[in-house]
């Protein structure tokens, strides 16, 4: 119901508009009436209207004095003028207070009924403006923190080098941060006490979140922001201001890892170990930082091959790269050529042509899932005979290939999205109750993991693991109502071998333990 307040100095006429008109009919609630514009001034200062309907000529303020004060201090209030005068003067004055409808007396109770539902159909249409924008807006503060460690991992990974985009996505985000920071890289490494793992990816996931929410709150002369890349671990970036000392930047990141560990060793039963892997003198020398690839000689028939650990590396990058294409990134796709070029300067050319086709080999074969034809594009890497070839020629055909690429499916980046996504939604429905993460279903549809986590959040409004959560939560409802397993096993069942953490999140989603819900649902039946 929108609100409404109708004002006449002649009482018969003002009570037959707050009587006559079937308002609750119409969506309109009516909240008073007033026979002066000071009256409703005054009423008006208090209490929010959506319509105002009102005579011109009153006593002491008159509707066109009262339209000029709601079109300057009550903006979104409509108002409607009931009037006998239809001199020219009057109606200019109205358009320019906004006024939306100027009627002539007598006017028909019918064609008040018909303005007030088409205004009742503008505003329900500028409600639903007002909703979206509002869904947008907590959307986006939503998505800030994955846009943040998107920023983070395309610029550790080689995809964002250029100073003007670094700049851009710094400013955009409201980083508390400038490009001519100094920064390192701190490498962490947590482990339960007295064991090997931590049983369960998921289980390490909620560690290294809870870890990093400690760094984030120790935000003081050094800011820090920890990221967790698929293949490289989970790091921290530290960044301090160029005037301060390196050895002053070291004392205090030593000083807040001790405090950091003292924590944890107070909470958890972990060990807690982290080291400065690398220091940068500003965030430009760590966005362009490549460390060449190198092969090692396999054991087994002395071929030559990149190291495990490298390779990981590589298809943790391919997966950025496919990512950036999808999202439309051509500046970020096209960085990582050029670093995977640099990349690939020390490895004999045979293996870096290799690497090449096999990039854009899985770039065809991914948009082919998606019913995106981009085999005859990709075909000119995949067939091209590179012996003849130059590393500058096999960069400038990368490049145009990547550009014809991206324009062919930028109409299908909306459907290629959700249709990824719908893929991985699937795959959760089907293997929840096995030892799922955030990697292993990023890596099933091939994207970098922090892409896929913000895409998935965008696409669902859930993010990854309340997602998964929630099917478990409704798997385990269903065995829990069969009254067959117990409810240890009904954890098991669904992905919480940890009977305890399975109570916990039970109770979190449903308000019950598992032990409640079942006795709950013996009563009822």
């Amino acid at each position: 119901m929108y609100k409404l307040i109708i004002l006449d100095d002649e009482e018969i006429i003002r009570k037959g508009l707050v009587d006559f008109i079937p308002w609750q009919e119409i969506g309109f609630d009516m909240k008073a009436d007033f026979e002066d514009g000071q009256d409703a001034i005054d009423y008006l200062k208090h209490h929010d209207v959506d319509v105002v309907l009102t005579d011109i000529i009153m006593a002491e303020v008159t509707g066109l004095q009262l339209a000029q004060y709601i079109y300057e201090n009550k903006p979104k209030t409509k108002v409607v003028i009931v009037s006998g005068y239809k001199e020219f003067e009057f109606a200019q004055q109205a358009i320019q207070y906004n006024v939306q409808h100027y009627l002539l007396k007598p006017a028909q109770l019918e064609q008040i009924q018909q303005v007030f539902e088409n205004i009742k159909e503008k505003l329900d249409e500028e409600q639903a403006v007002m909703r979206e924008q509002q869904m947008d807006k907590q959307l986006s503060q939503a998505l800030m923190p994955l846009f943040r460690d998107q920023f983070w991992t395309d610029l550790l990974m080689g995809a964002l080098r250029h100073p003007d985009e670094i700049k851009r996505r710094i400013d955009l985000l409201s980083l508390p941060i400038a490009i001519a920071n100094c920064c390192c890289l701190i490498d962490i490494e947590v482990k339960l006490q007295g064991q090997a793992d931590f049983g369960s990816s998921s289980a390490k996931e909620r560690i290294q979140q809870a870890i990093g929410t400690m760094f984030l709150k120790q935000q003081q002369v050094i800011q820090y922001f920890p990221l967790n890349i698929a293949s490289h671990g989970f790091k921290v970036v530290a960044v301090w201001e160029p005037g301060m000392e390196e050895e002053v930047a070291t004392d205090a990141i030593h000083l807040q890892l001790g405090k950091i560990k003292a924590a944890i060793a107070a909470s958890f039963h972990l060990t807690f170990e982290a080291r400065i892997e690398s220091r940068y003198g500003n965030l430009l020398e760590l966005a362009t930082y490549t460390q060449q690839l190198k092969l090692v000689r396999e054991d087994a028939n002395g071929k030559l091959r990149l190291a495990e650990h490298e390779y990981d590396q590589l298809v943790e990058k391919y997966k950025l790269f496919m990512s950036n294409i999808l999202e439309g990134n051509a500046v970020e796709a096209e960085s990582l050529l050029d670093h995977f070029m640099e990349e690939f300067e020390g490895l004999p050319s045979s293996f870096t042509h290799r690497l090449i086709k096999d990039l854009f080999a899985v770039v065809g074969r991914t948009f082919a899932q998606e019913g995106i034809d981009v085999k005859e594009l990709t075909g000119k890497i995949t067939s091209h005979d590179m012996n003849t070839s130059d590393r500058n020629e096999i960069l400038h055909l990368s490049k145009n290939t990547l550009e014809e690429v991206m324009k062919t499916t930028a109409p299908h980046k909306i459907s290629s999205s959700n249709s990824i996504i719908a893929k991985a939604q699937q795959y959760i429905r089907t293997h929840f109750h096995e030892d799922l993460s955030l990697d292993s279903v990023a890596d099933f549809v091939f994207l970098n993991p922090v892409y896929f986590c913000r895409l998935f959040k965008q696409y669902t409004g859930l993010n990854f693991t309340d997602y998964l959560t929630q099917i478990r939560v409704e798997e385990a409802i269903e065995l829990l109502r069969t009254n067959k397993f117990k409810i240890y096993e009904v954890g098991q069942k669904v992905g919480y071998p940890n009977s305890k953490y399975f109570n916990r999140v039970f109770k979190k989603m449903t308000g019950s333990t598992p032990k409640e819900y079942c006795r709950n649902a013996l009563i009822g039946s």
